[in-house]
């Protein structure tokens, strides 16, 4: 599991199959932000086993703007 894809969801679900269908990856875990803290370490090591301090970062950034903004969810990807 290497990649770490943001989805934007605004008013309008999105349809995971077709994403999928169209970025030929395989979905391994979902987090919906915002979130607590815990919960965000929880699944970087439930689905990637380890993660570096940019992805932690990065999910902290994510998580704060999800706070301000709009509601977010990061899948865990692989090319499987």
């Amino acid at each position: 599991m290497t990649i770490l894809d943001t989805l934007r969801l605004d008013s309008k679900p999105v349809n995971f199959s077709s994403c999928l269908k169209l970025t030929g990856k395989k979905v391994s875990g979902i987090l919906s932000m915002p979130c607590d803290e815990s919960s965000m370490i929880q699944f970087l090591m439930e689905n990637k086993g380890s993660y570096s301090k940019r992805e932690e970062e990065t999910l902290r950034k994510l998580n704060q703007e999800s706070l301000n903004n709009k509601k977010l969810e990061i899948l865990v990807s692989s090319n499987k």
